[in-house]
């Protein structure tokens, strides 16, 4: 696999090229910088290497403040925390949180009625069989209680091929 580091300055470049057939992984220089630990990471879980494996139906999803998701977005996610979530659940296995995923507003909020899936992530080391899709099971009965219309995310495909999304539900 190919991995290749975009210098941030070339940023603007990046948007008007097709990067669709690019074999590999593409990081811009700044989280390349600012956040190595999380692209290395992400590497090896892109190239399944892991220290543990679990099945999904072996963890709980519990909801969880935002001070306590943050951290985990931080610690573990490419592009860190977001501010704009509103709501945050954990995956926890042995009482350890091992995954996140959080519901925020839309930063230029395009609905009401429309709430964004902005973060999911695992610990590292870890793969969790089934674990996005039991979270994302919880955030649908959650924005369903909520009274919103409608779920929206963003795949960010210069990392991956965005099925994730399709295994949740999204089309």
């Amino acid at each position: 696999m190919q991995i290749t580091i975009i210098d941030i300055k070339d940023s603007k470049n990046y948007e008007n090229k097709n990067w669709e057939n690019v074999d590999g992984m593409i990081f811009f220089s700044d989280e390349w910088n600012s956040r190595k630990d999380q692209c290395q990471n992400f590497i090896k879980a892109h190239n399944k290497v892991y220290s543990k494996k679990i099945h999904g139906r072996k963890c709980e999803v519990k909801e969880i403040q935002s001070e306590e998701a943050n951290k985990f977005f931080s610690q573990h996610h490419i592009q860190g925390r977001n501010n704009l979530g509103i709501v945050f659940f954990g995956l926890f296995y042995e009482n350890e949180l091992i995954g996140a995923m959080s519901l925020g507003r839309h930063s230029r909020q395009i609905s009401e009625n429309r709430i964004v899936l902005d973060r999911f992530c695992v610990a590292d080391g870890i793969h969790i069989q089934g674990g996005a899709t039991k979270l994302f099971s919880r955030c649908v009965e959650w924005a369903k209680s909520r009274k919103y219309d409608e779920i929206i995310s963003f795949s960010d495909n210069r990392l991956t091929d965005g099925s994730l999304y399709e295994i949740m539900g999204f089309y």
